[in-house]
């Protein structure tokens, strides 16, 4: 009898230990390179070499349970700001920057955002702007207005829109140059806009331009159908100004979706949105 429980024990020998190194691989797998505190991450975010280990540390000081207390934070946002400046890092490392300052959601991270919406690569400015869309104030709307009708990229573009959302100005100029947008021949920027109208006003008219411009006319003050969006200051301009709310005259309340918002940032991740924002569109789901 012994003899046949002995391959029962050593099957059952070799799951105890298989499930014990699976835990401990998996619990030390969670510290990953960089720690499991702002201080090691802050660490290896100033003296590692390694990009990727950086980069490993930059996602993870976007997340808020990582710090202790709000100066741990204010500290990390500082760094990750001077981060951006010049080519201190590789442009994925640089968006994934942009994503964990939105995320904190400080207004220290502002005016560093801002300069990253004339950023030259275009996965920085499409995460400049979604996270411009969290720590902005209503003056940056005009901004994320601009991008939208003059950025070279389609995600740059559905960005803006995106970051409008999460702003909801008020400003005529913005709210007609979303409404412009649902004539757009791209349907993901057509649906982006669309969402960022509803989420504004709250109400859902229809989804063509002349509905929307129609109800913008009797509910919005000062509106006029005008978009001069595209000809107002770059972002660079912008930056250097104070940030009181006199310093310029602009937006004041827009719309949020978070729409395909990977876990981790890689090159292909923008397709893949705009890929599945087609797919939304061809399935009926876009004006």
């Amino acid at each position: 009898m012994s003899s046949v429980r002995e391959p029962y024990r050593f099957r059952q020998s070799i799951r105890r230990a298989t499930i014990a190194a699976l835990a401990i691989s998996g619990f030390f797998g969670c510290a990953g390179k960089v720690g499991t505190t702002a201080r090691s991450m802050l660490s290896h975010v100033r003296d590692d070499a390694d990009p990727n280990v950086r980069y490993e540390a930059y996602a993870k000081l976007g997340r808020k349970r990582t710090y202790d207390n709000e100066q741990q934070m204010v500290e990390a946002v500082a760094e990750l700001s001077a981060r951006l400046d010049g080519d201190k890092e590789p442009p994925i490392a640089r968006a994934m920057i942009c994503r964990s300052l939105g995320d904190l959601k400080r207004p220290e991270a502002r005016t560093a955002l801002i300069k990253c919406l004339e950023d030259e690569d275009g996965d920085v400015r499409t995460e400049a702007a979604r996270a411009l869309g969290k720590v902005g104030t209503d003056e940056d709307a005009v901004l994320l207005a601009r991008m939208m009708a003059i950025d070279t990229t389609h995600n740059g573009r559905v960005a803006a829109a995106e970051g409008l959302a999460n702003l909801k100005p008020k400003d005529p100029k913005v709210l007609v140059s979303l409404s412009e947008n649902l004539n757009n021949d791209d349907p993901a920027i057509r649906l982006a806009a669309y969402k960022a109208l509803k989420s504004i006003t709250g109400a859902n008219p229809g989804t063509d331009v002349e509905a929307w411009q129609e109800y913008l006319a009797r509910n919005v003050p000062g509106f006029s159908g005008e978009s001069p969006v595209a000809a107002q200051p770059a972002p660079s301009q912008i930056a250097s100004r104070p940030t009181s709310p006199r310093a310029i005259a602009l937006p004041e309340m827009s719309p949020s979706d978070a729409a395909v918002r990977p876990v981790g940032l890689h090159p292909g991740d923008f397709r893949a949105n705009a890929a599945a924002g087609s797919a939304a569109a061809r399935s009926g789901s876009t004006p």
